[in-house]
């Protein structure tokens, strides 16, 4: 590269040593222009290029020789790359902005390939025109219950909205602590006496107004029962249930083998 004078001084008249190496110069920014990070106005003339290396653009001098114009990219990379006055309108791929980096078609105009602490969000909008209100009716969809894409994953059909069960457990009763099998959102099953038991929720529930629902296994499955809340009533940590049989006429509580439980709120 050579930032250099392109004519030689002729006042005072130069030693031939040293005529020689400013002429090799000269030849060589006339081959190449001035390429460099620094800029050469002080040594340009008009119509003369700069290699910008320090902003990788190839730049030209106007025709008055007081400015410099920018004419592209130095160097292409393997994304087509283009200045941001340049940036196309229409969909060309992933592309390379100089000073902004790569960039894709977002379905209406480019915008940054990553988004730092945001959500790409895609929004089937019947207009022409994306809208700031299209985008946050696209946030309050994804953030509901009844969110189509999340219906959809569950095989939730209808206008119905659907609910999350917020803890469940299937425990084997009849030993010294209660065996849980497996479970969610619930830290232990505690036995009270034969046939009561507590259960412990790992997070607290909102408030105490939930459902819960249940079933048993025992040695009689068709007189098997569960019940919750005998003798004591739910609260946001904690729900009791009991559970039985039928085969005897005074429906004794027993401890069963399966026992299941699950919260809905």
């Amino acid at each position: 590269m050579s930032q250099e004078l392109s004519q030689l001084s002729e006042d005072p008249p130069l030693p031939g040593a040293v005529a020689i190496q400013n002429i090799n110069k000269i030849i060589r920014t006339i081959a190449t222009d001035f390429a460099g990070p620094d800029d050469p106005a002080g040594m340009s003339w008009p119509y003369c290029t700069w290699a910008d290396t320090g902003n990788n653009l190839k730049k030209r001098r106007n025709a008055a020789g007081t400015a410099w114009v920018v004419e592209g990219v130095l160097f292409k990379a393997s994304l087509p790359q283009y200045l941001e006055a340049d940036i196309p309108t229409s969909d060309k791929g992933p592309i390379y902005v100089v000073g902004k980096g790569p960039i894709e078609w977002d379905g209406s105009a480019y915008a940054p390939s990553t988004l730092t602490g945001a959500a790409k969000v895609s929004y089937d909008n019947t207009g022409s025109e994306l809208t700031a209100d299209d985008v946050q009716a696209a946030v309050d969809e994804l953030s509901t219950a009844n969110n189509v894409g999340a219906k959809k994953a569950l095989n939730a059909t209808g206008g119905a909205p659907i609910y999350a069960c917020r803890a469940w457990v299937n425990f084997n009763g009849t030993t010294t602590p209660p065996t849980i099998r497996a479970s969610g959102n619930v830290s232990s099953v505690t036995k009270l006496t034969t046939g009561r038991y507590e259960i412990a929720f790992t997070n607290t529930m909102p408030d105490a107004n939930y459902a819960v629902v249940g079933g048993v296994i025992g040695n009689n499955t068709n007189y098997a029962y569960m019940t919750t809340n005998i003798g004591s009533l739910p609260s946001a940590s904690s729900v009791q249930v009991s559970v039985g049989r039928f085969d005897k006429t005074d429906g004794t509580f027993a401890d069963l083998t399966q026992c299941n439980v699950a919260v809905f709120r």
